[in-house]
């Protein structure tokens, strides 16, 4: 029989993308993770950030971005998309070694970076770190099918990928 109240003692960083369909999901697995023993860092732009009144087990990290310093994002969302990423790898950086910082002096040990995969960067600055990382694709299955029919809408002319 397994064990119902295994507590996996460590701290997670949770790096969502600012947009709800994609931080939600990430905010009920940090729940989740803590409801298990975890401590959960929210690293988080200020475009979209939850309220850290409603998570008071969280700790945030909040980073400037593009677009909450834009007068009036992009309404395109492909370009909202590009913006977040061009403009938090820096930013991203400095708070993930702050985080790092701060949890080796309370000698905790991070379990791991779960990132959005929307988030090209957040894969190779987590290698420069050695940190353990996962990828939470909180997209359903049809944004999955869509995602795979991609290639094939380029092929036809549907979509293009201008300047990439």
């Amino acid at each position: 029989m397994k064990n119902q109240d295994t507590n996996l003692g460590c701290r997670v960083i949770l790096f969502p993308e600012p947009f709800f369909g994609h931080l939600t999901p990430m905010l009920h697995l940090g729940n989740a993770l803590c409801s298990k023993g975890c401590s959960i860092t929210i690293i988080q732009t200020r475009f979209n950030a939850p309220d850290p009144a409603q998570f008071p087990n969280f700790t945030f990290h909040y980073i400037q971005d593009a677009l909450s310093q834009a007068e009036s994002p992009p309404s395109d969302a492909w370009e909202m998309i590009q913006s977040v990423n061009t403009s938090c790898l820096d930013p991203f950086r400095a708070a993930l070694t702050r985080v790092l910082k701060d949890a080796s002096s309370t000698k905790e040990p991070i379990g791991c970076l779960i990132t959005d995969p929307m988030w090209g960067f957040a894969g190779s600055v987590a290698d420069e770190f050695n940190l353990p990382k996962m990828a939470l694709r909180p997209g359903g299955l049809l944004a999955f099918l869509v995602y795979e029919s991609l290639p094939f809408l380029r092929e036809k002319g549907y979509f293009s990928c201008q300047g990439t």
